[in-house]
């Protein structure tokens, strides 16, 4: 995590986007199929290249080299058709290349929760803070937000004055 507490795309927060894949030739096609990793890096994932801004389209990776070849959509194929697949020589390098991607919605679950957290914990006074954080100190902000409104269930820090208030009307009828 970054200091403003981005974190980098990883496949337990990110879903790489994917792109339709014309079928590659027969002389591109190896004799095993491709092992998938626990990596964005996969094939039909389209990447953009970190300088030039090209996009691309994973077609292969080789884990050992980190290296990958591509179908480039927007360039012209040796029959000038839209589209070509790099040459069995042709790699790039992954660290030259950006993996486009968008949130898994296990992501955003917990930035919402993180946000809910955010938002109760903004609402407790000094003494009840310092022991929400003493006590509420897992990585996971639905667990933190749950054992927060036990503590509150339990009387060991006070009620939200949005529920304070709507006892105290209820109260009054």
């Amino acid at each position: 995590m970054n200091a403003i507490g981005h974190r980098a795309p990883h496949v337990s927060t990110h879903i790489a986007e994917v792109a339709e894949l014309p079928q590659e030739p027969e002389d591109h096609v190896e004799d095993r199929p491709d092992e998938p990793t626990p990596s964005l890096w996969q094939k039909s994932v389209k990447v953009t290249h970190k300088v030039s801004g090209r996009d691309a389209i994973v077609v292969r990776v080789d884990w050992y080299t980190n290296m990958f070849r591509a179908f480039y959509p927007d360039e012209r194929n040796d029959k000038g058709e839209l589209g070509r697949f790099a040459t069995r020589r042709e790699w790039e390098h992954c660290h030259d290349w950006h993996v486009k991607t968008t949130y898994s919605p296990s992501e955003l679950a917990r930035q919402a929760a993180v946000a809910l957290l955010e938002q109760e914990l903004a609402k407790l006074d000094a003494k009840d803070l310092a022991l929400v954080q003493v006590l509420c100190d897992d990585p996971d902000p639905n667990k933190n937000y749950a054992k927060m409104m036990a503590l509150r269930a339990a009387g060991l820090i006070k009620a939200t004055p949005e529920v304070m208030a709507a006892a105290v009307e209820k109260g009054k009828k």
